[in-house]
């Protein structure tokens, strides 16, 4: 088994890759050695107040896939739809955007989150 640091470097590698392909500019990467079963964690807890204090203003935040984003369901779901409000779309580099409009893409977002539980 992979350290975790290893692994947070590997994903921030593959990020950073993407969004040269994509020609996406990353400002800022914030990182968690936390779960994410939970959106109380210090990396999203500093994007938060980054957000808050007019610091960072992405409308994008991008990550691996579903289950780095958060791993509760019904947690994600609110926190996506008060993101989108806000004009910041998210999206897993290998999973997609959050397509909320369709009823079976939320439906696929649902068991992703749920099934990394």
């Amino acid at each position: 088994m992979k350290d975790p640091t290893e692994l947070m470097r590997e994903q921030e590698e593959v990020l950073r890759a993407y969004c040269r392909e994509n020609k996406i500019s990353a400002d800022k990467v914030f990182k968690d050695h936390a779960s994410a079963a939970t959106f109380n964690r210090p990396g999203w807890q500093q994007l938060v107040l980054d957000l808050t204090n007019g610091t960072s203003k992405p409308d994008l935040i991008l990550f691996t896939t579903w289950d780095r984003f958060s791993r509760n369901a019904p947690e994600a779901l609110t926190m996506i739809k008060a993101l989108k409000k806000i004009g910041i779309e998210v999206m897993a580099t290998t999973q997609g955007r959050a397509e909320l409009y369709d009823p079976i893409e939320k439906l696929l977002l649902d068991l992703k989150n749920t099934a990394a539980q």
